[in-house]
């Protein structure tokens, strides 16, 4: 087998993220079933943890999916996954009627990053794609 058949294997810490962003989730739903009030009474912390638990697990599979059949990704794509969830984790944390926490700056950031990250994994990919059909077509 060639080494251009071979699967790459994501990193580790991508497993672990995948882990937290589940438990996460389960606890999510406790709250939500055993109807404790700190986390019911706040719509935004609500939304904002729900974003969290979605984009966060969301954002994990991109990566698998990006490690596997792309190519490594780069420090602002890994950026990017981190920081969009955390950011509407902390955004979370203490808000008010109506907004959230400071730290939902975060989540733009980070999905900046991610686009940032993903645009400069496509790219190679595209050129060497023109060059070979400029190759074909001579």
């Amino acid at each position: 087998m060639s080494s251009e058949n071979k699967v790459r294997s994501p990193d580790n810490w991508i497993w672990w993220w995948i882990g937290v962003w589940l438990l996460f989730g389960l606890g999510l739903e406790g709250l939500h079933g055993l109807k404790i009030s700190a986390y019911l009474a706040h719509p935004v912390r609500r939304l904002m943890w729900t974003l969290a638990h979605a984009h966060g697990l969301l954002l994990s599979f991109l990566y698998l999916f990006v490690t596997t059949h792309l190519d490594q990704p780069n420090r602002a794509f890994v950026a990017g996954v981190i920081l969009m969830p955390l950011g509407f984790l902390l955004g979370g944390i203490a808000p008010t009627e109506t907004d959230p926490f400071v730290g939902v700056y975060l989540a733009p950031i980070g999905a900046l990053l991610l686009l940032a990250g993903y645009g400069s994994l496509l790219r190679p990919r595209r050129r060497g794609k023109e060059r070979g059909s400029r190759k074909k077509g001579k």
